[in-house]
């Protein structure tokens, strides 16, 4: 696959790969490609002691960001 996700499930993608620039060039892909009734979900972690999780819903992207207020020891 053209960004590095393999299936794991049904309906179910997972990439270790994919930077932050492909994200984004996969996210205006799927714009192009849904419509106002389809939807998509993409879990981030870790992403800075975070969990960030985009959702496409209805043509608009939100975005959830989740804290764990944790910092790794070096």
């Amino acid at each position: 696959m053209e960004y590095g996700f393999k299936k794991v499930h049904e309906g179910l993608y997972e990439s270790l790969t994919i930077n932050d620039s492909g994200l984004l060039r996969l996210k205006r892909e799927l714009d192009r490609l849904t419509d106002s009734y389809d939807s998509l979900r993409f879990y981030q972690y870790p992403m800075e002691n975070t969990l960030v999780i985009s959702v496409l819903k209805e043509k608009k992207w939100r975005k959830t960001v989740v804290s764990t207020n944790r910092r790794e020891s070096p």
